[in-house]
């Protein structure tokens, strides 16, 4: 009988990301059915489970596993075969852990240079806005100062033209207020 990861994974008391390490160190063999999904035979699944003191329970050599990955070396005793079970899910466990540590740092490094590039942006639009709003600001006295004069001008004409409709006499006499 076939497993799918997900299966063989809840089986053995692991995440797949486990599996799947367990397949790259050899612990565990793939298949692929028809479709060509990766699958696990239920009996080797089993055979983990289940483990006699037959097998080796020697730890792996420092160069079967690739500490810049796992500088715990948490791999190396979750990939390392166990007589017992419980030992086997323990050490899986802190392999997982620390492959986890490892991922959320990188995930944190990631975030931190994405927040410095939003502040970056951020400063960079807030002076934009600012010198924006002194050249409107600017331009609007500008534009204030010119309608003033345009109607003081304006004024200025009305009040001579109003001067030139009166007959010579109420400009030569004008009228007391």
């Amino acid at each position: 009988m076939l497993l799918d990861a997900k299966e063989a994974a809840r089986r053995l008391g692991i995440t797949e990301r486990t599996l799947n390490n367990w397949v790259r160190g050899g612990r565990l063999e793939k298949v692929t059915d028809e479709r060509g999904n990766p699958r696990y035979r239920a009996e080797e699944v089993a055979r983990l489970l289940g483990q006699d003191s037959s097998q080796s329970s020697q730890p792996l050599e420092r160069d079967e596993w690739d500490p810049g990955r796992d500088p715990s070396g948490a791999a190396a005793l979750a990939a390392a075969p166990s007589t017992q079970p419980d030992e086997m899910r323990e050490a899986a466990g802190i392999s997982e852990i620390a492959a986890e540590l490892v991922s959320a740092n990188q995930e944190l490094a990631v975030l931190r240079s994405v927040l410095e590039e939003v502040r970056s942006d951020r400063d960079f639009l807030r002076e934009e806005l600012r010198r924006r709003h002194d050249e409107q600001l600017h331009s609007t006295r500008e534009l204030l100062a010119a309608k003033l004069e345009v109607t003081e001008l304006k004024g200025g004409l009305k009040a001579q033209e109003e001067r030139a409709a009166l007959p010579w006499w109420r400009r030569l006499f004008p009228p007391k207020p």
